[in-house]
């Protein structure tokens, strides 16, 4: 979820979807990367991915727009070597000095390449410009060895997919990884989450899913974290290496978005739920993890000039609370950190039930010079190093059944202890206990319901012999990713083993796929194991409902996060600290859900008196690279504006951007515009006009000579026609 920056009244069909299981066998890549039995390997040596997120702009910067500091990526760099870390993700692609520095503290990257995830991925400009910006960013990247993956698109949104068809999506996603192929044969993979849950993701060398502890609630609360990523490998990524891209993330801003953690955490609070995090997720069978953020990321989700009381901008393992402190204050989940990574315990994995014998994994950095270790209070022993990293034992429990703990304790070359662990863990006399008992079965009341209907479902839990369990608690929860709805509940079952729910959440009136999550605790077991279900219910619209797609005109902005809109608000002018933006809000739009509203406080915070927004394609272009669209065919640029209070002046609005290496082949614009309190189209004529490459969609121009107090109006149905 951390990011560097969208209605029907028919019937709807219910569907339950499944996913299947898919099985490959080992790869080789360049540089002697490999992927064998669910790892990734680097020259020989099974790699666990140990990452940190990482995005280096600091307050008051805009990503893609500022460049960074590289004496501070130099010292963040040397922070995260020296913390443990051994790999970087990022979000967007790091440049060349940034790769270099990241080789020169031996620290491997997984490089980013953003491209929108709110877009129509059946739009074919889009598609080449996002292909075209693949090849600039893997073609710098190629010669660096320590580039050990490619991570292309951040959480696309459900809405964007089913906008463009799963089936043209999934093709959109087959262009991106052989266009990453043709030029750097590494591994590829999505940067996914549980939204997409419902999508083939067989595609990909290394699945990577995102999941926090925290969010979303129905899942966590129902079944918990480490079934929740559970649920992810052995769904998407059996016979792969499963990658959590995401996850911690616990902040400590004084706002709470929810009671498990979403924000409002103390700093020991933070610190230990990071590492729970990272624990689960190798619990659950993870082969690499990724924590959220290295530093306080300021520019999301909103803002980069104010440090907002929002969890995302305060889950930094290095604060940044003020635009003066920008090397970063290192908080206590720093030095855990630091210690925790010093030796990371793969196997025996925690909570989990091992037949007879105990396998000993343990992963450790390279000031670790010997490992011993224990099961209960038995006598220490010496685990044997297996090559650089990895050391590795198996320990005799036979006829031991119930509760053990492992202890480490790994020292350095002069015999200090550098850290001590320890896990808990089950052994059973019997490998049948290995099996699970409980069988979980999610049965929808009907097979089609109508926008007005309860979704109403029945759940059943049954033994391996399909005996109804009766009197068994199930904990259960409802998630539609648009609108981010949630409920969560809990019951019992009857004595046929079923438990009825009817959902309170009111769904979007579009094509979805919401997900019930189910999760009962098996109270006979000595082990309480746990039992999850998580099924993505189908809602979809009538075909002829979908149909007025492709006669829209070509959007600008039609409504906050729309896929087909097709330029982005980046290019921030003038005393653009003076401005404010809202791309959703949602009292009186001209149509759909949402409008701009736009805020202007004339404070000449640059000394200039104006301040304006170009929307660029693709982010942030001046001119300096190639994007833009052809627009040709169109005769007039038109759309909706209206003041808070009426008398509000706009110097200019327009379109194209007439400098740089690649400057628009034509400007149109209309002037000295006085807006009225009520909703008024405008009209640009282009008629005459070269619309063969525009790379700047729209803009405008405010001015404190004209507002001295300032003004606020508010834009809508931004058009091409």
């Amino acid at each position: 979820m951390k990011r560097i920056l969208p209605l029907l009244s028919l019937s709807l069909l219910f569907l339950i979807v499944s996913t299947g299981d898919f099985v490959f066998g080992n790869q080789s890549f360049n540089n002697g990367i490999e992927i064998k039995d669910s790892w990734l390997y680097l020259k020989g040596e099974k790699f666990f991915i140990n990452a940190v997120g990482y995005a280096g702009w600091r307050s008051a910067q805009w990503p893609g727009t500022d460049k960074v500091d590289l004496k501070l990526v130099n010292l963040d760099f040397k922070r995260i070597k020296e913390a443990g870390f051994n790999t970087i993700r990022s979000w967007a692609a790091l440049s060349p000095d940034e790769l270099a520095l990241a080789k020169k503290y031996d620290l491997m990257v997984i490089q980013g390449i953003w491209i929108d995830p709110t877009h129509d991925y059946s739009d074919v400009a889009f598609i080449e410009q996002a292909l075209e910006q693949i090849k600039q960013e893997v073609s710098w990247s190629k010669d660096f060895d320590n580039v050990i993956m490619y991570l292309v698109i951040t959480e696309p949104t459900q809405e964007a997919v089913l906008f463009a068809g799963e089936e043209k999506t999934i093709d959109f996603f087959k262009k991106i990884k052989e266009t990453v192929k043709q030029i750097d044969n590494k591994p590829v993979s999505m940067d996914s989450w549980i939204p997409l849950g419902f999508l083939d993701h067989s595609l990909w060398d290394v699945v990577t899913f995102n999941a926090f502890m925290f969010t979303p609630e129905p899942i966590n609360r129902a079944i918990g974290f480490k079934e929740y990523v559970k649920w992810i490998r052995e769904n998407h990524a059996r016979n792969k290496p499963l990658f959590i891209g995401e996850t911690g993330g616990f902040s400590v801003s004084k706002k709470k978005l929810n009671d498990i953690g979403f924000g409002g955490n103390s700093q020991s609070e933070q610190s230990k739920e990071d590492i729970e995090s990272i624990n689960q997720s190798i619990a659950a069978g993870a082969s690499g993890v990724c924590t959220v953020a290295w530093i306080d990321t300021w520019h999301y989700p909103s803002d980069p000039n104010a440090h907002d009381d929002h969890p995302w901008e305060w889950d930094g393992i290095l604060g940044i609370p003020t635009k003066n402190d920008l090397e970063g204050i290192p908080r206590l989940v720093y030095y855990d950190l630091k210690r925790y990574n010093q030796a990371i315990i793969i196997e025996p994995r925690q909570a989990e039930v091992y037949y007879s014998s105990a396998p000993i994994s343990i992963y450790a950095s390279d000031s670790i010079e010997n490992i011993r270790y224990r099961i209960d209070n038995s006598k220490w022993q010496t685990l044997s190093k297996q090559n650089n990293h990895w050391w590795i034992g198996n320990h005799d429990l036979k006829d031991k059944k119930g509760i053990h703990r492992l202890d480490i304790i790994c020292r350095d070359n002069r015999g200090a202890a550098i850290t001590r662990k320890s896990v808990d863990f089950f052994i059973s006399e019997k490998i049948e206990a290995l099996e699970p008992r409980i069988k979980i079965s999610i049965i929808p009341d009907k097979q089609t319901f109508s926008i007005d209907d309860v979704v109403s479902l029945k759940i059943k839990l049954t033994d391996l012999n399909n005996k109804p369990l009766a009197k068994e608690k199930v904990a259960y929860g409802l998630f539609s990713p648009l609108g981010w709805k949630e409920e969560y509940a809990s019951g019992i079952t009857n004595e046929e083993g079923e438990l009825y729910i009817k959902s309170t959440l009111k769904l979007e009136r579009q094509t979805q796929y919401p997900l019930l999550t189910v999760g009962v605790i098996d109270t006979e077991s000595p082990y309480k194991n746990r039992y999850s279900a998580i099924e993505f219910l189908a809602i979809k619209a009538p075909q002829e409902a979908k149909e007025g797609k492709s006669s829209k005109p070509f959007a600008v902005y039609l409504n906050k996060s729309y896929p087909s809109n097709h330029y982005i608000p980046s290019g921030w002018t003038g005393d653009y600290e003076d401005l404010g933006f809202d791309a959703e809000y949602a009292n009186n739009p001209h149509s759909g859900n949402t409008c701009i509203k736009i805020t202007y406080s004339a404070k000449a915070s640059h000394g200039g008196g104006w301040a304006g927004i170009y929307w660029q394609n693709p982010l942030n272009n001046w001119g300096q690279i190639k994007g833009g669209f052809s627009l040709k065919g169109a005769t007039k640029l038109t759309f909706w504006a209206r003041g808070d209070k009426g008398g509000e002046r706009i110097e200019e609005f327009g379109m194209g951007w007439p400098m740089g290496d690649y400057p628009d082949s034509d400007t149109a614009k209309i002037e000295k515009i006085v807006l009225t309190k009520d909703w008024r189209k405008y009209i640009i004529d282009i008629t005459d006009k070269n619309l063969a490459y525009i790379s700047c969609g729209f803009y405008f121009f405010v001015r404190k000579e004209f507002n001295p107090k300032g003004c606020t109006f508010y834009l809508d149905d931004i058009t091409y026609e």
